[in-house]
């Protein structure tokens, strides 16, 4: 299953999740544990804060370590445009 992440604060480069993010993050972990959702078997997160702060009740509830991937970073500081596209 593919997440984005959840609701991000607005302030500077590498937000953390707003209080509604933190809330979104939560009823993930919930919705698995109700079977509305498959149980992971592996988490991957880019480097931003805000998805390891989206995975971090199902990384905790399911003792299930989230793996940093830089390559699923969507664009990074000096990065142009054109090159983020490619």
């Amino acid at each position: 299953v593919l997440f984005r992440h959840g609701e991000k604060d607005q302030h500077g480069y590498d937000p953390e999740l707003s209080p509604q993010g933190l809330q979104q993050a939560q009823k993930i972990l919930e919705k698995v544990k109700k079977g509305g959702l498959p149980k992971p078997h592996a988490l991957y997160v880019s480097t931003k804060k805000r998805t390891l702060q989206t995975f971090a009740p199902l990384s905790q509830g399911y003792n299930l370590p989230s793996q940093i991937r830089a390559e699923l970073t969507e664009r990074v500081p000096g990065e142009s445009i054109e090159k983020f596209r490619f």
